[in-house]
């Protein structure tokens, strides 16, 4: 989830929208509230570096083809140390904006790595 578009007032939000692929059509998704918010704690809102958080929701969301669980390691989950994952979303396609998406999809490159668990 991209931090720069909520405020630290969780009592802002209206909705979570699940579910929805293209930002600007009508499509079948779900509603639900966020209760928390746990931003990246190195998140920079002038540079937008580390722009993500974790939120957690009121209620349990109801999986579809649509809405699916993020996998989160655990504790134990072994991992090699900057091995590629995928990243996507909406929003900006290239550093400092200018660019943007309306689609949910990967991102320019579509790559990232993971860092060192003692990072995280």
């Amino acid at each position: 989830m991209q931090i720069h578009t909520f405020t630290n007032n969780i009592g802002y939000f209206n909705s979570i929208v699940l579910g929805d692929l293209l930002l600007d059509t009508e499509s079948t998704f779900h509603e639900e509230h966020a209760i928390d918010i746990f931003v990246h704690p190195e998140y920079n809102s002038e540079s937008s570096e580390n722009d993500i958080a974790i939120l957690r929701l009121k209620t349990n969301a109801t999986f579809s083809d649509s809405i699916q669980p993020a996998c989160l390691a655990t504790s134990t989950t072994e991992t090699s140390t900057y091995s590629n994952c995928w990243v996507t979303g909406w929003g900006d396609l290239i550093e400092g904006g200018g660019k943007t998406t309306g689609v949910l999809d990967k991102a320019e490159n579509g790559k990232g790595s993971l860092i060192p668990k003692f990072e995280c």
